[in-house]
């Protein structure tokens, strides 16, 4: 259903606003490489998302513990985010000279560090879990590849700075 929304999103996207002539003879097209989450697409996809798990080369049984582990992800998270990103809205329609403005500080404070301590700790305990799928080598070939991942974005990050500072 999600493959089917995003195809139809797609072909909406053709016939709007700015269309030209070509998009009669063109035809979008995507290639899913992340997860899909709440009918969007996300980049991360969870644990071994699409070009990672084939360059591990994982076994059909691999991919099925993988996909029950991304999918055991502990229920609640988007509970937090909402009352985080409420408790943010209420912060930015309010003045700081509101006399409930320090309470709400507070509790927005409160939100965003128990939503961080969630996803540190969800995080971690679904590398141990995915740890025990894979095998030695392919955690060497993971780990060499999130290195690489690191240094691509230190570079993103680099190159964005040297234009700001040019620009």
């Amino acid at each position: 259903p999600d493959r089917e929304r995003l195809q139809r999103d797609l072909a909406r996207r053709q016939a709007g606003y700015g269309r030209s002539p070509r998009q009669s003879i063109e035809t979008d097209e995507a290639t899913i490489l992340g997860g899909m989450r709440h009918g969007r697409g996300h980049m991360g996809g969870g644990p071994l998302a699409g070009r990672m798990a084939a360059e591990l080369g994982l076994t059909d049984d691999q991919k099925q513990r993988v996909r029950a582990l991304r999918e055991s992800a502990a229920p609640g998270g988007r509970e937090v985010m909402e009352r985080m990103r409420d408790s943010r809205r209420k912060l930015d329609g309010m003045s700081p000279e509101d006399p409930a403005w320090s309470a709400s500080v507070d509790e927005a404070s409160r939100i965003a560090a128990e939503a961080a301590t969630r996803r540190v700790r969800e995080g971690a305990r679904m590398r141990a879990e995915l740890w025990k799928i894979l095998t030695p080598e392919q955690r060497t070939k993971l780990a060499a590849l999130e290195a690489q991942r690191e240094q691509r974005m230190r570079d993103r990050m680099d190159e964005r700075r040297q234009r700001m500072q040019k620009g």
